[in-house]
């Protein structure tokens, strides 16, 4: 397993339990490898059975718990997560991660409570600080968002995720020249992943009254990455901004067969649609079309909470 060969390391845990079924400790570290795997079942039935065979194991809820995070089983995983905690009231991985449920669930109260649980056991856990950071944010908390992005990036100088999500809350206070820093950091981190990143640059970009030299550097990122697949929706985005697709074409292209990733992509589209109207200096349309990403509810997004400052700002 930790060479990566994961369906390895799953033959030798099955040969092993195999040998000895009664073996707690070989069921969980089979759960973790098929968790790793993108098996959630398989993940969750074998937590399951390390649970059975012993049931004050507080490692095996917190997989457990995180499992069922992954597949949207909220309840489940805050009851998994409580229970490792009652069993190990210093685990603050458990504490961190039963937070980040709250966040998703949009208990942003208690979320940063059990945040500020996990700090307090591991002051030196960047990723704490980074989902109390995320809380804050969605909690409207923007400067308490900064602070902890910005102590997530103390500890840890190579967190991509703190640097995008700081970079956001820049954009949010109008702050462009650090919200581009913290973008183009974000792209010199995680190279394989700067899709977003690249459409922010142009929003800032455009911002700071530099269009052309927007247009110029989005074109040449997209010369750069290829366009593998054309309806990929960042690209979608991307043509959007450029000029190559209007308005009710993007519009179009966010509908999907997958509820979720429907009401993202609207709430996506509709963002860039009003910033395109406000770059233009129609307020009015703008509004309209800010209004409608906020209607998606998709507060899982950071455009969501874009759109909602840019109302803000216009005084809608």
């Amino acid at each position: 397993r930790a060479q990566g060969d994961l369906k390895g390391a799953i033959l030798d845990y099955t040969r092993f339990i195999e040998i000895n079924p009664k073996h707690a400790l070989a069921y969980y570290e089979r759960g973790i490898t098929k968790h790793r795997n993108d098996d959630l079942d398989g993940a969750i039935a074998d937590y399951t059975h390390a649970i059975e065979l012993n049931p004050e194991h507080p490692s095996a809820y917190c997989g457990r718990g995180g499992a069922y995070g992954l597949k949207d089983e909220d309840d489940k995983a805050i009851a998994d997560y409580t229970r490792a905690i009652e069993l190990d009231p210093k685990y603050a991985r458990a504490f961190s991660d039963r937070g980040v449920v709250y966040r998703y669930k949009g208990d942003y109260d208690k979320a940063i409570v059990d945040l500020n649980e996990a700090i307090r056991l591991d002051p030196q856990d960047a990723d704490a600080y980074y989902e109390r950071g995320v809380a804050k944010h969605w909690n409207n908390d923007v400067d308490g968002a900064i602070a902890d992005y910005s102590h997530a990036i103390k500890l840890n100088p190579k967190d991509a995720n703190s640097f995008t999500k700081r970079g956001f809350a820049y954009f949010m206070q109008r702050r462009w020249v650090a919200a581009l820093a913290d973008v183009r950091r974000c792209c010199e981190l995680n190279p394989q992943k700067q899709d977003y990143s690249q459409l922010m640059i142009w929003l800032i970009r455009a911002r700071l009254g530099e269009k052309e030299t927007a247009n110029n550097e989005l074109m040449a990122y997209l010369d750069k990455r290829g366009i593998a697949a054309p309806n990929e929706w960042p690209i979608k985005i991307a043509g959007f901004l450029l000029g190559r697709i209007n308005e009710n074409d993007l519009i179009a292209a966010a509908v999907s067969p997958d509820a979720k990733k429907k009401i993202r992509q609207h709430c996506e589209a509709w963002f860039y649609a009003g910033m395109k109207k406000l770059l233009a200096g129609d307020n009015t349309g703008a509004a309209d079309c800010f209004r409608k990403s906020l209607a998606t509810e998709a507060k899982g997004k950071m455009d969501y909470y874009c759109a909602q400052a840019e109302l803000k700002a216009l005084g809608k």
